[in-house]
């Protein structure tokens, strides 16, 4: 259990200070329905800009919501992403 908790705590990085960063986010919901079913699908795309330590990230996702009979629902997710 100790070495478990070892690796663990290699994973936090805690730093004090501030960054001056703006993020974007973009997304379009649609929603359509049959006589049995609910779908509604999310897409979009992110951007994170930081000014001081020049660094940018970005980001698409895609998410589908399936309700069956006002009984059953099912989500599924996708996200891709890079960054320098």
């Amino acid at each position: 259990m100790a070495a478990w908790n070892n690796r663990l705590v290699g994973l936090y990085k805690e730093r004090d200070g501030t960054i001056d960063s703006w993020t974007v986010d973009n997304r379009v919901v649609g929603t359509w329905c049959t006589e049995r079913t609910e779908n509604t699908l999310l897409l979009g795309a992110d951007d994170l800009l930081t000014r001081e330590i020049d660094k940018e990230q970005t980001g698409l996702y895609a998410q589908n919501q399936l309700r069956i009979d006002e009984r059953w629902v099912l989500l599924g997710g996708v996200r891709c992403g890079q960054h320098r």
